[in-house]
């Protein structure tokens, strides 16, 4: 989180099952702190899926969710869709 606040990312990429961090929270603290900051969310964990959905649709932004495994040419066309919605 430190190093998004400092660099301002245009986009995040980010996995809700990580270590050290749940990426529900990850996405939350970027909502809070980084209005412009696009956010994609990729995921594995189809036991907390509903959850991601939920929390997703909650913040101030759309934040598409993919679920793993997915083609690099899908992550590729969801990021291009976000940067491009400015």
């Amino acid at each position: 989180m430190h190093s998004a606040v400092d660099f301002h990312p245009e986009l995040l990429l980010c996995d809700i099952d990580m270590p050290d961090r749940d990426g529900v929270d990850l996405i939350s603290a970027i909502d809070r702190t980084d209005p412009t900051c696009r956010i994609l969310v990729l995921t594995g964990a189809y036991s907390s899926i509903s959850r991601v959905r939920e929390h997703a649709a909650s913040l101030r932004r759309n934040c598409p969710i993919l679920s793993k495994p997915c083609a690099p040419a899908e992550v590729l066309r969801e990021a291009n869709t976000l940067l491009l919605s400015a």
